[in-house]
């Protein structure tokens, strides 16, 4: 049939492999697009790549590849920033989790739940539980697109972990009050 000339047909052959955290595979992939298929890898050939990173645990690749795609003139979206960002939270980097915020804002995406999940998930990940509900309940009153529950339900797991039950009753009874209902 050709070299494909629409990235609807590119992007499966990257994220089959990107899925798998096949980095190696993904990044000879990725290399195609511009190499043999002449075409300028867009937003969503980086995410996956970036992707492909984060499925293999490598922070390191993530910001290199992050970096690579900022050089490169690709424009960032709020996944590219939730990868960063999820994979910090993870790792309980607080630090670097405010940091994507305020590049997010610069690059004027636009601000989801799912970009405000990591701010809660790394404040618990450091046993900040008063100011990852400080976080929770900020969120409550701002006009953002997507659903709270994540970030409820992080609060929620956290504290149900610790077997704090007064927490996990506090925590869901506000939830219950605000309308959040849990999934």
């Amino acid at each position: 049939h050709g070299k494909p000339r629409i990235f609807s047909l590119i992007a499966p052959l990257l994220y089959v492999h990107a899925t798998a955290g096949n980095v190696q595979d993904t990044r000879i992939q990725f290399e195609r697009v511009s190499e043999e298929f002449g075409m300028v890898p867009n937003t969503v050939c980086w995410n996956i790549m970036l992707t492909a990173y984060m499925n293999n645990d490598d922070l390191d690749g993530v910001v290199s590849t992050f970096d690579e795609m900022l050089a490169k003139g690709a424009k960032p979206d709020s996944y590219s920033f939730g990868i960063l960002m999820g994979m910090c939270a993870n790792r309980g980097d607080i630090d670097n989790v405010l940091r994507l915020l305020v590049l997010l804002k610069e690059n004027r995406v636009q601000i989801t739940s799912a970009l405000l999940d990591p701010i809660v998930e790394a404040y618990c990940n450091n046993q900040l539980f008063d100011l990852a509900e400080q976080v929770a309940e900020a969120c409550l009153d701002l006009d953002v697109k997507g659903s709270l529950v994540r970030m409820w339900n992080v609060l929620l797991w956290n504290h149900a972990f610790r077997i704090d039950l007064e927490a996990v009753s506090r925590i869901r009874s506000r939830m219950e009050a605000v309308g959040i209902q849990p999934d």
